[in-house]
């Protein structure tokens, strides 16, 4: 009702012809768009805006949520992704530290005692060249494996697998100087100030952890002179390794915190005003495709429970080959006979086929069959003016299944 007083509304201005209600907010909708793609690279005047405040209090729907994620915008924390990192490849180095440190020793030994052998020219460096970086990576490629799994599975348990042809998309509107946007984004955001809060968090996370460590361990660090090279570095190492170990430790749960704040963030910058939730409801309704698979997907229901209820009626009335009304009655719930499927043509055949199967009676009478196609719903009761008629074949029928018995 609604949309149809809109389209006979017009509006009329001094001096010029009526403007249909569609043109208007179809410039309404291009100026919106418009407003959403500069939105990307443009902060809201009022810094500390939120969702409310903008007039949007709707939930994202199902396919404004598709859409932002076809876009590659998802819930994701970079910082957890980075720390879990850190801490798995920490962990990774010290069980694999000694691999490391006898692979690397060895090809240390080896350059070192046959340096006398090369002359060193541009030729010769050029062949050293691929073995030096195949002894790195027979090093350090453990690591980086472990390193790439841990990130792919951080990022898969935060965002699932996707993926997002339209982010790659490069576009060079977003390369034009425009000295407005520079000056808007020299104004701090509220987004930007929460990003600024947790780098400072983070910086005064890494500086205390360390100062406590190195704080306990400072009457050994001032014997690392009466140590050897060995030892001294030794002790480093296990010193470093406990801090990056601590921070990463302390950096993951700060990460998590992280993340509840930018799914947070992440709805907020979805929800809907209700005039635009009122537009998609309109544009999923009027799609004609969406309409057409909507009405398909109710006539495979409707069929697959008319026909799950054929095996259950008591008899089948037929004219004898176009028409079929399948009938049930049952006194205990029901007040009068009711027609639980019906059909003509293929669908008749359809009906009687699986009556056949199912050992229901079949009772052929073209009048009754004609009547009741055209006047009775498929699960309404027959009307009074067929009682009489159909209580004689029902009854005929009960007689049937008393002689068979």
């Amino acid at each position: 009702m609604l949309e149809q007083y809109d389209t006979q509304y017009r509006v009329e201005y001094a001096g010029y012809s009526p403007v249909p209600i569609e043109f208007l907010r179809l410039e309404q909708d291009k100026e919106y768009e418009k407003k959403q793609v500069d939105q990307v690279d443009t902060f809201d005047l009022q810094l500390f805006a939120r969702a409310e405040d903008e007039g949007r209090t709707e939930d994202p729907t199902p396919r404004k949520r598709q859409q932002a994620r076809e876009k590659g915008q998802v819930v994701k924390s970079m910082e957890l992704t980075s720390a879990s990192i850190t801490l798995i490849t920490c962990l990774a180095m010290s069980m694999l530290g000694y691999y490391m440190f006898t692979m690397m020793m060895g090809y240390s030994a080896y350059c070192f005692s046959h340096v006398h052998e090369v002359e060193f020219s541009p030729d010769n460096i050029s062949r050293l060249f691929p073995v030096i970086i195949i002894a790195f990576f027979k090093i350090t490629l453990p690591i980086m494996l472990i390193a790439a799994v841990v990130a792919v599975a951080v990022e898969a348990l935060q965002v699932g697998i996707y993926f997002a042809p339209k982010a790659l998309r490069f576009d060079f509107s977003k390369m034009r100087f425009n000295i407005s946007k520079v000056w808007q984004r020299l104004i701090p955001s509220r987004i930007a100030l929460i990003e600024y809060g947790k780098t400072f968090l983070k910086i005064a996370v890494i500086v205390c952890i360390s100062y406590a460590i190195i704080h306990k361990e400072f009457s050994q660090l001032l014997n690392l002179l009466d140590v050897g090279l060995m030892e001294g570095l030794t002790f480093i190492a296990g010193l470093t390794f406990k801090i990056i170990i601590y921070v990463a430790i302390f950096l993951i749960i700060i990460s998590l915190f992280d993340y509840l704040h930018q799914r947070h963030e992440y709805k907020q910058g979805l929800m809907m005003t209700k005039h635009e939730l009122k537009d998609e409801w309109r544009q999923l309704e009027g799609d004609p495709s969406v309409k057409r698979k909507i009405r398909q997907r109710q006539r495979e229901t409707a069929a697959k429970r008319m026909m799950a209820e054929i095996a259950k009626a008591n008899v089948i009335i037929t004219n004898p080959t176009h028409l079929a009304i399948a009938i049930k009655y049952d006194s205990d719930y029901m007040v009068a006979p009711t027609v639980v499927a019906k059909g003509k043509g293929l669908m008749a055949q359809r009906i009687i086929d699986i009556a056949k199967e199912n050992d229901v009676p079949i009772v052929e009478n073209k009048p009754l069959a004609a009547a009741l196609f055209e006047t009775v719903d498929i699960g309404s009761e027959i009307t009074p003016q067929f009682y009489q008629t159909v209580a004689e074949i029902l009854a005929f029928v009960y007689r049937l299944k008393q002689k068979a018995a």
